[in-house]
């Protein structure tokens, strides 16, 4: 099950208008501390996503966070402080 703690952070988060700085990922525990067992590849989209959409999190703010916000951190280009792109 997702942790308490990071549903609660995702509240938070959601509350304060900042899901658009979360990257949701199913690769943190492909290789676990030694003993303990990895979670399938698959839990995010099945259990983890359930948790989720339980704790409030709704389909578009899914999609942002999984899809949505990792092709715009991701994308290849120039980026530019904004100090640098004024004349």
């Amino acid at each position: 099950m997702l942790a308490v703690r990071h549903l609660e952070t995702l509240r938070q988060l959601k509350a304060a208008d900042q899901l658009h700085r979360v990257l949701l990922s199913h690769d943190g525990n492909l290789y676990p501390a030694r003993g303990a067992r990895p979670r399938p590849i698959d839990w995010l989209l099945g259990e983890g996503r359930a948790a989720l959409a339980a704790a409030g999190i709704a389909e578009t703010e899914w999609v942002r966070m999984t899809a949505t916000n990792p092709a715009t951190a991701f994308a290849i280009g120039v980026r530019r402080s904004p100090a640098a792109a004024s004349p």
